[in-house]
């Protein structure tokens, strides 16, 4: 037979880990397949020598310098631990700035800060009729030399 079964599926019956369907496809083939079945053997007999060793404890220096390199804490510990004293300082200074960034626009009044467009506009007709703003274009005109008359510095 041309076919053989992958090593991991052979691996997988020996454990007793394959549905129904799998375990007769395999058991159908390894009655006929002669180096599958031997495969089989093998791996039944690797299980048993290893099954048969005695096991040793590894010593608890090296299970706590194996934990403490290569296990690390999770992220939400890593994140409570941030926050146990990291970030207080920094949280106890925003809340201050926000207090006080809210006390202080509340104080003021914003209408006080704001102004009337009135008496802008009252100063702007009185500039246009004394010829002190400016035509369209402002290269042309004697705006300068108006403003100097104006302010005494040129007569």
């Amino acid at each position: 037979m041309n076919n053989h079964i992958q090593e991991s599926l052979i691996n997988s019956y020996a454990d007793g880990m394959l549905s129904s369907a799998d375990s007769e496809r395999v058991q159908s083939h390894l009655s006929e397949c002669d180096i599958c079945n031997c495969e089989l053997q093998n791996i039944r007999d690797i299980k048993r020598r290893l099954a048969v060793l005695p096991s040793h404890r590894a010593p608890q220096e090296l299970i706590s310098r194996l934990k403490k390199t290569y296990l690390t804490p999770s992220v939400l510990t890593r994140i409570q631990q941030s926050f146990y004293f990291g970030w207080k300082p920094v949280s106890a200074f925003a809340l201050l700035t926000l207090l006080f960034g809210l006390w202080f626009f509340t104080k003021n009044n914003v209408d006080e800060d704001t102004l009337s467009l009135e008496p802008l506009l009252a100063a702007h007709s009185r500039y246009e009729a004394e010829n002190l703003v400016p035509g369209g274009d402002m290269m042309a005109s004697n705006f300068s030399a108006q403003l100097a008359v104006y302010y005494g510095e040129k007569e």
